[in-house]
């Protein structure tokens, strides 16, 4: 085995799945230097996690590749639900507050090939047939052993370690942090076939049959992914054959459906399980390696992406002395709690969907035809699905001025921050909230508010290049004004956007005016009403170490 050597990179990533590849193509974005391996000689080309979701294809869209993944794959305006034939609920995805009002299905190893190609644009790239055997730590760094593909073994020293390894996470077992949880009963099985049928194919469908649950999904090019339960079988696990999953159908399903072709066939039973911490010394879990769930709601592939952009703007922070190290205590205390939530939910509907008594099925089926007539419900389920609900509003890093005005509406500290459209005073051109956070720092609004004045204005703008001149590339600023006419000496200021209909400073309650401060992962750190930039000034000299 060769001496530790970092080869000058600060982080190693260790599995180059969907999480692992956000996590490195993050880290370069923003200049650090990242090393990603993977003991898979390529990408898996089954289709496995498929789902994303809107609040997904906001980060992807704040990474500059949403477009290019929406390109590929299938948009889901709907979502059914049936009892036998008759359909009991019906929700529509189309009135979904995003830019990206539906649910999207895209092969994982799609989304995989993106992604890499991102990295690869940002000068990464993945080394395969590169297995990472453990490691240890110490306060200084962490030196991990890798074995590569002709068996010689290579240790790696480097600042941080980021276990994305999967739920069989070699990181988390050398961690010797415990996977509380269990395995559920039940067995799904999974198809991505053809499927001859008349229901709607942009939408998905879901049947409860006295027999179990079992729905059909949209993978585009006349290709489905159908997933059943079934009784648990004893090890090994067997995969079905296309001439069971016709039984299956044909036992369960509306009639007059017929399968062929099959991509793939599989057979797996889920568990639920997290950990009791996400960050232990220099060393990370994101994803699977620190959570896993039942797939009903197909969270799992978004929550990893999610904590890995969660991660990786910190990490950044820290590592280049921008923040103090305190700030990686935040990673576990905002993404655990959003773990064990979907961990809940995911399990009750499990539950709730493998029903056997036909009263509790009855029940159940009764139940959620009248939850789905409501809007209201709807409105949150489909909230809770893109997971635009996630919020860090009891995180310890994001806050509010105390005393005086209050924000009438608009997101609170720790909220996803909406996407609104605005202009450039300067040249008129379109731009929106999402964009602006490609910085790829925090992104500070200056609200004017409806009654403002030239005098003000300025004031405002001068509070802005006040804290550009103290935090440079970390914090970027924009003085928003209500309208379209700013007072003529502002037209020509690259600081200054117009809000022509208004719609910023209603929907983030500023009528009054009043200060932004948003995260780099597009989640709201601080807001104050106070126009001097007392309050914000005060909340950036003790989250930056720098300024």
């Amino acid at each position: 085995m060769t001496e530790p050597s970092g080869n000058g990179n600060a982080v190693l990533v260790v599995g180059a799945g969907p999480t692992g590849l956000v996590m490195a193509a993050e880290l370069a974005r923003r200049g650090v230097p990242c090393r990603i391996v993977d003991k898979r000689p390529a990408r898996s080309l089954h289709s496995k996690a498929f789902g994303v979701h809107a609040r997904t294809l906001e980060l992807f869209d704040a990474m500059g590749i949403a477009e290019e993944t929406i390109a590929r794959g299938v948009q889901v305006k709907g979502v059914n639900l049936y009892a036998g034939e008759r359909r009991i609920a019906h929700m529509h995805l189309d009135k979904l507050e995003s830019t990206y009002p539906f649910m999207f299905f895209l092969a994982q190893h799609e989304t995989e090939a993106v992604l890499e190609t991102h990295l690869e644009r940002l000068g990464g790239r993945v080394e395969r047939s590169v297995e990472a055997l453990g490691f240890t730590q110490d306060e200084q760094g962490v030196t991990t052993t890798l074995r590569h593909a002709d068996e010689h073994e290579e240790a790696v020293r480097t600042c941080w370690l980021i276990g994305c390894d999967g739920a069989h996470s070699t990181v988390r077992h050398t961690l010797g942090l415990p996977f509380a949880g269990f395995p559920y009963e039940e067995e799904f099985l999974l198809a991505d076939v053809r499927l001859h049928w008349s229901y709607p194919a942009e939408e998905t469908h879901m049947f409860f049959a006295p027999e179990g649950l079992w729905g059909v999904l949209p993978l585009g090019k006349g290709i489905f992914r159908l997933i059943a339960t079934a009784p648990w079988e004893a090890e090994p696990p067997r995969g079905p054959t296309l001439a069971e999953i016709q039984a299956l159908v044909e036992a369960r399903g509306p009639g007059n459906m017929v399968v062929s072709d099959p991509v793939w066939l599989a057979r797996f039973r889920i568990h639920r399980r997290i950990v009791p911490t996400y960050h232990k010394g220099r060393v990370f879990l994101a994803g699977d390696a620190a959570h896993i769930h039942s797939p009903v709601g197909g969270q799992g592939m978004n929550m990893g992406i999610q904590d890995a952009y969660n991660l990786a703007w910190k990490l950044a922070l820290v590592h280049t002395a921008a923040a103090c190290a305190d700030l990686l205590d935040s990673y576990d205390q905002e993404r655990r709690p959003v773990g064990q939530g979907v961990l809940w939910a995911t399990d009750l509907l499990t539950r709730a969907f493998a029903l056997h008594h036909p009263l509790a099925q009855w029940l159940r089926n009764t139940l959620l035809e009248l939850l789905f007539s409501q809007e209201f419900i709807q409105h949150q389920m489909r909230r809770a699905l893109a997971q635009i609900n996630v919020n860090y509003r009891h995180s310890p890093i994001v806050g509010e001025s105390r005393g005086g005005a209050r924000f009438s509406a608009g997101p609170a500290p720790g909220d996803r921050a909406l996407d609104i459209a605005l202009l450039s005073a300067k040249d008129g051109v379109t731009t929106r909230i999402y964009e602006l956070l490609r910085g790829p720092g925090h992104l500070l609004l200056l609200l004017g508010g409806l009654r403002s004045t030239p005098t003000n204005y300025r004031n405002l703008l001068a509070l802005g290049h006040q804290v550009q001149n103290q935090y440079g590339p970390h914090v970027a600023v924009y003085l928003v004004i209500p309208g379209k006419d700013p007072p003529t000496d502002l037209k020509e200021q690259p600081l200054v956007l117009l809000d022509p209909q208004l719609a910023l400073h209603l929907a983030y309650g500023a009528q009054e005016g009043g200060l932004y401060l948003l995260r780099p992962d597009g989640y709201v750190g601080f807001r104050s009403r106070r126009m001097d930039g007392t309050d914000v000034s005060t909340y950036l000299s003790h989250f930056f170490s720098i300024g």
